[in-house]
């Protein structure tokens, strides 16, 4: 009887863990054809716009058109597609989005200190009650920016 059981249960055992096996399996697949139908289909939109944007003629004024784009030779980890789309990029102008934000938050800065500047010259160079008020008040104005 004892033995029966433990037969019985050890079959149980090897179809679920079988059935554990291959649903991971199944989702591994569903999570991989998931990706590559995403890849493709951002592969499709890319090309999409680049040939709107050559219909339109933005691709026509580039400095360099109708040249050999330049071989690099000084780095051999960097893909040359990669790294002649970044050059490419960077010629003309295209800034990453955090490099944007970095110039704008650093003129942020510099606008504000020229703004304390100005308001402690308001102020003189000994601040009477009055004078330490209009200090404080402007730079709570700064803190609010």
């Amino acid at each position: 009887l004892f033995r029966s059981c433990d037969l019985v249960m050890n079959f149980k055992k090897q179809k679920l863990e079988s059935q554990y096996t291959d649903n991971t399996m199944v989702a591994k697949d569903i999570q991989m054809s998931k990706k590559i139908k995403i890849t493709q289909a951002i592969d499709r939109l890319v090309e999409d716009l680049i040939q709107e944007s050559m219909a339109r003629g933005d691709f026509d004024n580039l400095s360099g058109r109708g040249k050999p784009l330049q071989k690099f030779s000084y780095c051999p980890d960097v893909d040359p597609m990669t790294y002649n789309l970044n050059r490419i990029l960077m010629e003309n102008g295209y800034q990453p989005e955090w490099i944007m934000m970095q110039k704008e938050i650093r003129e942020m800065i510099v606008k504000l200190r020229n703004e304390i500047v100005i308001s402690r010259k308001k102020c003189g160079n000994l601040l009477t009650s009055q004078q330490l008020k209009l200090w404080n008040k402007s730079c709570e104005i700064g803190r609010a920016h």
